[in-house]
């Protein structure tokens, strides 16, 4: 699989060896998930980006693994979230750029409410 779209409560995703056409999942045994974003900057590039916050909620109790990873070094914290509550996870790391990553080993059916937000401090040069 390459991309995936949620759409009406179905999942549809696309692959390399059908270019052009796309599938729609059915059923079957959930996978273990890993997620990781692209390298931001937040259109600073010389700001150096340190105490993130990431603050987020699921619609079923899931423990999780949050990841911010920096030029410098990656940080991980394994949280559980509980179901329909907001988790204020904060990872002490810095750097001028970084990606945030969520992975699980749990196969239970979940995802993710009201998407996600990762706050952090900015020192200026």
């Amino acid at each position: 699989a390459k991309s995936f779209l949620t759409f009406a409560d179905k999942v549809y995703f696309t692959s390399d060896e059908t270019p052009g056409k796309m599938w729609e999942a059915t059923g079957g045994t959930m996978l273990p998930m890993e997620w990781e974003s692209a390298y931001q900057d937040m259109g600073a590039k010389n700001v150096q980006k340190s105490s993130f916050v990431v603050y987020l909620s699921a619609n079923a109790a899931i423990t999780i693994t949050v990841s911010i990873k920096t030029e410098r070094k990656d940080k991980t914290k394994t949280v559980t979230l509980t179901k329909d509550k907001v988790k204020a996870i904060r990872i002490s790391n810095a750097g001028r750029f970084w990606r945030l990553k969520l992975s699980t080993s749990s196969t239970a059916v979940w995802e993710l409410q009201g998407g996600l937000t990762v706050n952090m401090e900015l020192d200026h040069d």
